[in-house]
């Protein structure tokens, strides 16, 4: 069962990557007024309320009382030219970005260069730290071998185009009062009392919050180990390993088809994530960045 799972998930990276090129092919301009509408559609979710927080999984719960960031944010309200913005926002959470991913690399390198048959007892501590870090427990009867390949599939890198697109959808290009409030840039729960920022339109009843970081680094680390953690988006982390598989590079707008359980809008969201990364040209730091 597990080989031909296998085989139709390559299939899936196959016609994915085929209906990308098609439409990369076609020439086809956005108006104005469509880019408006895709790239400033997030400031308008935050006077509705609560965005679309509640496909979300919640982060760890924090026992600490919440503290205000300690980072400074740019006013990116105050930037009246959209271009100017929209590079002062990339110039800002990218660098964050892109040490996120190479701590991650770090950790994927350990993995790559160990031998399950033959750890020794550091490195099988560090292991232990890893799975129980990605939240992948070992099954029971399953052997060191098949551990190692299943968490090798979690420990990986975000592409920088897809962090991006998340981001400045989720906050708004760096305006919602989460962001700028609570350096949240991708829309984190937390579940204990006064461990973040209680949403002003929060149903009757609930009790969570949006979480509160220190720094845009923490918040761009938070959010890659939610997606290289939670079981609701075990298809991108399918995806990402059949790219590795087949030696593709890693695409954004396809690895967005997995992101499908992040927001309520679901189909609609990553359908706003492609067009972000696509007209902006967001692939270039896929490119650019050196794993």
């Amino acid at each position: 069962m597990e080989r031909y799972l296998k085989i139709i998930l390559a299939i899936l990276v196959i016609i994915g990557l085929w209906i990308i090129m098609e439409r990369d092919s076609c020439d086809c301009e956005l108006s104005d007024s469509q880019l408006s509408a895709a790239c400033e559609q997030s400031q308008t979710l935050e006077k509705r309320g609560l965005k679309a927080e509640a496909a979300k999984p919640p982060t760890p719960k924090v026992t600490a009382k919440r503290s205000k960031p300690q980072q400074s944010l740019p006013d990116f309200a105050s930037i009246d030219d959209v271009n100017e913005k929209k590079q002062a926002f990339v110039d800002f959470i990218l660098p964050a970005i892109q040490s996120a991913n190479q701590d991650i690399l770090i950790e994927r390198r350990f993995l790559t260069q160990l031998n399950p048959q033959r750890m020794n007892a550091n490195q099988r501590r560090k292991f232990e730290a890893l799975a129980e870090k990605y939240q992948l427990p070992r099954e029971v009867g399953q052997s060191f071998e098949d551990w190692h390949a299943e968490l090798l599939k979690k420990v990986d890198i975000i592409p920088p185009a897809l962090a991006l697109a998340q981001a400045a959808n989720e906050s708004a290009w760096g305006t919602s009062r989460f962001a700028v409030e609570g350096m949240n840039f991708f829309g984190h729960w937390c579940f204990s009392i006064g461990c973040g920022l209680v949403p002003e339109r929060r149903p009757e009843g609930q009790t969570y919050e949006v979480r509160v970081f220190d720094s845009v680094e923490a918040s761009v680390a938070a959010y890659m180990l939610n997606l290289n953690s939670f079981q609701s988006y075990e298809t991108l982390r399918n995806l990402r390993h059949q790219l590795r598989q087949t030696g593709a590079g890693l695409n954004s707008e396809l690895l967005a088809y997995g992101l499908i359980a992040y927001s309520t809008k679901r189909e609609e969201y990553i359908r706003e994530l492609q067009v972000m990364i696509r007209f902006n040209r967001w692939q270039q730091y896929d490119n650019e960045f050196k794993p």
